[in-house]
């Protein structure tokens, strides 16, 4: 509930940031895993996918997470923490 009323760092509003994080979403597509569907919402993502044999969900997220963080805070001009981690 919160994260669907807005709270937070809103960093995926901008479009050059979401643009960013459904590039990493879309590069293994076909390969590592079939992308069903997603959404990137203002403060965080939903993704709906099929993962393909030998490959393993936690190790195909931190990927994605690790290189749209690198490139959103490349893109912002900060440094540190891009997604929450629970």
């Amino acid at each position: 509930a919160v994260l669907d009323a807005g709270y937070g760092a809103c960093w995926l509003k901008d479009p050059a940031v979401a643009s960013l994080v459904e590039e990493s979403l879309l590069h293994f597509d076909g390969d590592r895993y079939r992308l069903i569907a997603w959404c990137i919402m203002p403060n965080h993502v939903h993704v709906m996918a099929e993962i393909g044999d030998g490959y393993r969900l936690g190790e195909i997220v931190a990927s994605w997470k690790q290189f749209s963080a690198r490139m959103a805070n490349r893109h912002l001009g900060r440094t540190g923490p891009f997604w929450r981690v629970d």
